[in-house]
């Protein structure tokens, strides 16, 4: 997690060549550091040089290596963990709320203000809303975890958890706004401290929301962390489904941090497949369909299939066939949920509305295919 810096040291991350710089609704022209550090995500909202909090991603705890598409869990962790709160890990994604000219902002990964799919979730009758507004005009910063089957509804790729069963198993709702950590803000400065995790549970209560489980509270060492793959995967095997994609680890030391523990078969499809299944790329295009509007990722693809490779060039070597595929895929996927909304789009119509020309021959193809199937299944016996 971030550590406490100076704000001028701050300012110079935005100085840097891993930025972008555009404008975004109500918080206008705004840089994001995109480089993928413990900085990742944090913004310089360019009016009064506003420095936003940031969600960096997660490292595994237990370190491992891979050898021939051969996946070795070593005996050694990322740090050393006195004393660590285990929470369950869900399966979707993750938004901040943060305070800026007295409005409640809600932020993703990638960008200063959440907007596309992710207002449509906020605008949901079970997304908590109220309860948000009060923490943050209070002076605090959450991070929450969204998750369930009205993610699919949105067509929002997850991982592999099933939400239907993991639903029908605790009697959660069809859509889950779970916090995973509270910051203290300091905007002038741009400083944000992290509450221990005993206290985030406390400001879940008194705010009448909810924590992901609590697991474990204790030291953890290579044993310990394997022993909880080793759990989680024999409760997916009891179900045979997954119901549980990891834990995260929240250790608070001499600083806060936070660490992914998976089951070795979640591991396995994540970090160490030679090809990178449809699932996958799928998945990372749904963290930046959730941050930027459809139509804008259709007239742009160049600008975000960047941003796509990013995100898998973590886990996967990537040469050029490689990146040709995702490519494909994703712009299949963007063509696909345009013709979702709107059945009747033409390219000509298409071509109006400013969208790329990759785009538009994804749209053709997928009409024809649709226009042989409809003929197909009216001539067939």
């Amino acid at each position: 997690m971030p550590r406490m810096l100076h704000r001028a040291t701050l300012l110079n991350l935005f100085q840097r060549k891993n930025c972008k710089t555009k404008e975004y609704p109500i918080v206008g022209k705004t840089t994001v550091y995109l480089k993928h550090d413990e900085y990742l995500g944090k913004c310089l909202i360019h009016e009064n040089n506003f420095i936003t909090p940031n969600m960096p991603k997660l490292q595994y705890l237990l370190k491992f290596k891979i050898e021939e598409d051969k996946l070795t869990l070593l005996d050694e962790l990322q740090t050393q963990v006195k004393q660590a709160f285990v929470f369950e890990k869900r399966d979707g994604f993750n938004l901040l709320f943060y305070l800026w000219k007295e409005k409640v902002i809600p932020k993703t990964r990638l960008a200063p203000i959440a907007t596309g799919t992710t207002r449509k979730i906020i605008s949901h009758p079970l997304f908590p809303i109220q309860q948000i507004t009060k923490m943050v005009k209070d002076g605090l910063i959450p991070i929450f975890e969204v998750w369930g089957t009205v993610l699919e509804k949105f067509r929002l790729v997850h991982g592999q958890v099933n939400f239907q069963r993991v639903q029908s198993l605790t009697g959660l709702p069809e859509l889950n706004v779970e916090l995973i950590t509270v910051l203290r803000a300091d905007y002038e400065r741009g400083l944000y401290r992290y509450f221990h995790p005993s206290q985030m549970i406390q400001i879940a209560e008194q705010y009448g929301l909810r924590t992901p489980p609590l697991i474990y509270v204790g030291p953890l060492t290579p044993s310990k962390v394997k022993q909880l793959m080793k759990e989680a995967s024999e409760q997916n095997r009891k179900h045979n489904t997954v119901i549980i994609e990891g834990y995260v680890a929240h250790l608070f030391n001499e600083k806060y941090q936070m660490f992914k523990i998976k089951p070795i078969e979640i591991m396995e499809t994540d970090v160490i497949l030679k090809g990178i299944p449809k699932q996958r790329v799928l998945r990372e295009l749904t963290k930046i369909l959730i941050e930027t509007p459809l139509l804008e990722i259709a007239r742009n693809p160049n600008e975000y299939m960047e941003e796509l490779l990013k995100y898998l060039k973590e886990d996967y070597p990537l040469n050029a066939k490689i990146k040709r595929k995702i490519t494909a895929i994703a712009i299949q996927e963007i063509a696909e949920q345009l013709l979702a909304q709107n059945p009747n789009l033409t390219p000509e119509t298409a071509g109006r509305l400013g969208i790329h020309k990759w785009v538009i021959g994804a749209i053709i193809k997928q009409k024809e295919e649709r226009k042989w199937k409809r003929k197909t299944k009216h001539h067939s016996p």
